[in-house]
């Protein structure tokens, strides 16, 4: 991240912090829905649903399927991932929320697909590859209406890369692929990476 960004989050850290707790923005029973991407790299839709004033549950989901593909070009390869955890607004204001959490994250690849990626190299084999992650999120929701927000995150992630390679690699740090490792990532995720869009009911 360069050092234009990170003067640019701090700034926004603390003008979240100095403001006025009278304004907070009250999701309590609210139930989100829309897209985002979890530092992990996993996009796809989101639901995220508040029990209390600052305790919110959110989950995100995607995959994809491949058509033709195989030898014969009659398997079809998909993928799919889960990011899922809670989140704990620690600032709240009139138009934004700053929260903490932790999600768990699982990423699969079955092996049509991974066999079809690979084929230029040879390199195929059997069974699907998974991939576990563990993210600790930092969350800023900004609200453009009573109704519908944007938010980025950021965070320290821990991937748990299998011994076929990585399956999801997220956007900067932590995308590292190196087989059988424990990848650690501090300040994971990016702007543009790890962007959500929700309306809320």
């Amino acid at each position: 991240m360069k050092l234009s960004t990170w003067t640019f989050v701090t700034l926004l850290l603390a003008s979240l912090l100095l403001t006025e707790r009278a304004e907070a923005k009250n999701l309590q029973g609210h139930l989100g829905l829309g897209l985002e991407q979890s530092i992990s790299g996993i996009s796809g839709m989101t639901v995220r649903y508040w029990s209390g004033d600052r305790v919110g549950i959110h989950a995100t989901l995607g995959g994809g399927l491949s058509a033709g593909v195989g030898e014969n070009q009659d398997q079809v390869g998909s993928s799919l991932g889960l990011s899922a955890g809670m989140v704990y607004n620690v600032a709240r204001s009139l138009h934004a929320n700053l929260g903490v959490g932790v999600r768990a994250a699982i990423a699969m690849r079955n092996e049509a697909l991974r066999n079809a990626l690979s084929s230029s190299t040879g390199d195929t084999r059997e069974g699907d590859d998974l991939q576990f992650n563990i993210e600790l999120p930092i969350v800023i929701e900004y609200f453009l209406s009573e109704s519908f927000s944007v938010s980025v995150s950021t965070g320290i992630l821990l991937a748990f890369i299998p011994e076929e390679g990585a399956v999801v690699t997220p956007k900067g740090n932590g995308s590292e692929s190196v087989p059988k490792t424990i990848g650690v990532g501090i300040g994971a995720g990016s702007i543009t990476g790890s962007l959500g869009a929700v309306y809320y009911f």
